[in-house]
């Protein structure tokens, strides 16, 4: 499977099919418009007619005409999300439309980004945003800082000690948002950026920041390994980023007695919590930015759990969401 990066600004078709002689052109006013990877093939030997730029991209080459599909993407079942391929260092949804053209089968075959995650165009308006973000929060708090230093020293403070230190906490927020922004921004200028990758033991990998996450908060994690540890090649320091965001969340938002778990298998990693389901008006949309349901918080962190993850050549999905049975989150990395 190739997965290099490159742009091919123009498309070669050949002019007319050799097997049957009917012009490949006019199939090319089905596709090209397309803002999504796209092929035609046939509907017999899934042997690719043509394919638009962004196929072409992803593929990493023009010449995909005559081989078959399955050369340039990976497919697996899901059960929530059906058939899911891998193409371009992401996972994709796949929407097949059989068609009959000049007398022959024939199938048109999109890859969709799911529906949950932010588009490109979404994430460029919030590098903007970001920018305005910045600019407009850094100064006065800069000066704020300033004055609470001043008032900290024993012959300033007095008796407004103990507002000072909720000033003070509040401030720790604000900074604390204002690096999560700056890390959105920076991700956002890599977004064609692949980080290299090496072979990982994801089971060990997940412990690790599990554990991590019990020290800090003396609340538990189960991890759920397999006896057979899977390798995966990713980078693991992203990897961990990515899954301690999840695991962040996912133990300030479990309630009830049954503990955060983890949850590793193959190629996936599941992050599951309970007692508290996300609402229903904002689920389609957890991996936007700016969706939070708490007031101290920029609701940026699963977008940067996205982000990170698609640096990576992996994914991350809401895969359910039910109180009672759990929110699951699920990182799907490169097919092994």
């Amino acid at each position: 499977m190739n997965t290099n990066t490159s742009i091919y600004p123009t498309m070669h078709l050949p002019a007319t099919r050799p097997q049957t002689g009917f012009d490949l052109r006019s199939l090319q006013i089905l596709i090209a418009d397309s803002p999504n990877p796209t092929f035609v093939i046939d509907a017999q030997d899934h042997k690719i007619l043509c394919a638009n730029e962004a196929a072409f991209s992803g593929c990493g080459t023009e010449a995909v005409t005559g081989w078959e599909l399955s050369t340039f993407i990976e497919s697996v079942s899901d059960p929530k999300f059906g058939e899911l391929v891998y193409f371009n260092n992401q996972w994709l949804r796949i929407q097949h439309t059989p068609f009959e053209y000049a007398g022959e089968q024939l199938v048109k075959v999109v890859l969709l980004q799911d529906d949950q995650l932010p588009t490109s165009d979404m994430l460029n308006a919030v590098s903007d945003l970001n920018a305005v973000l910045l600019h407009r929060f850094r100064s006065p708090i800069t000066g704020i800082q300033g004055f609470v230093s001043l008032l900290k020293d024993p012959a300033n403070i007095g008796r407004s000690s103990v507002y000072l230190e909720k000033v003070d906490l509040g401030l720790t927020q604000l900074v604390e948002m204002l690096e999560e922004l700056d890390l959105l921004q920076a991700l956002e200028r890599e977004d064609e950026v692949l980080y290299a990758s090496e072979p990982v033991a994801i089971g060990r990998s997940a412990e690790q920041v599990a554990n991590s996450k019990v020290s800090e908060t003396g609340k538990p994690v189960i991890v759920q390994r397999p006896r057979q540890e899977p390798l995966v090649y990713t980078n693991e320091a992203k990897l961990q980023h990515a899954l301690k965001i999840l695991l962040d969340n996912a133990v300030d938002f479990n309630r009830g007695e049954k503990p955060v778990r983890v949850e590793v298998e193959k190629n996936r990693i599941r992050v599951i919590n309970y007692g508290r389901a996300i609402p229903e008006e904002i689920a389609d949309k957890v991996f936007h930015p700016f969706i939070t349901t708490r007031a101290n918080s920029l609701g940026i962190g699963l977008t940067l759990a996205h982000i990170v993850l698609r640096h990576v050549g992996a994914s991350v999905f809401l895969k359910q969401n039910d109180a009672e049975n759990g929110v699951i989150f699920e990182i799907m990395l490169p097919p092994q």
